[in-house]
């Protein structure tokens, strides 16, 4: 397995869904891509290419698909990671057993499978064990960010042409950073170790 770079949207932390994390912790996440594009495919195909920062050029074999109301969630094999892409689509017939490849940003499962997927009989095992090599904090620039009388509101993660290195900084633990407008970067290695699951 290659090394990681995965997106970690700060309101987990708020939510309850994750700890604050620390350079040189061990984790176990799993993980799901929100696509830019996608598309789907009879040809077989597997690759998964980091394109820069957490964002990924992906191929591969969907193995399942869970469908709840309008909504499917594919688990897709690379050959080299599994993760998971939510598919908003009435379509009742199964995306099993085809490829799909596409282009999009890797992020930390938000909890749906942690707390829900991850208990059917027949799920894959998505959760892998890595050490933070690196933690990088986005400040979310202001220009993204509608402030109003009651509050503000905000995207919780954003493309790499819409931030710089003006916006990043290198951090060592999550609980020593001022409170702002922000997303995370994890830098992660893989290791052989078995990691009790990392959300809460």
């Amino acid at each position: 397995m290659k090394d990681l770079c995965v997106t970690f949207e700060e309101w987990y932390i708020g939510d309850g869904t994750y700890p604050p994390l620390r350079q040189s912790q061990n984790v176990n996440l799993a993980f799901y891509i929100q696509p830019y594009e996608k598309h789907f495919t009879e040809k077989e195909t597997y690759f998964f290419k980091q394109s820069k920062n957490s964002e990924y050029e992906f191929g591969g074999k969907v193995i399942k698909d869970f469908q709840n109301a309008d909504t499917h969630l594919i688990v897709v094999d690379t050959n080299e990671y599994l993760f998971y892409i939510e598919i908003a689509d009435t379509n009742k017939n199964t995306f099993e057993g085809q490829f799909v490849f596409g282009k999009g940003q890797l992020l930390i499962d938000y909890y749906i499978w942690s707390e829900h997927f991850c208990n059917y009989e027949d799920a894959p095992n998505l959760f892998y064990s890595f050490t933070i090599d690196k933690i990088r904090k986005v400040k979310i620039p202001e220009k993204f960010i509608h402030r109003h009388d009651k509050g503000f509101s905000a995207p919780t993660s954003l493309s790499t042409e819409d931030y710089n290195d003006i916006n990043t900084e290198e951090i060592v633990d999550m609980n020593d950073t001022k409170s702002d407008t922000s997303l995370f970067h994890l830098d992660l290695k893989p290791i052989k170790e078995k990691i009790a699951k990392t959300f809460i």
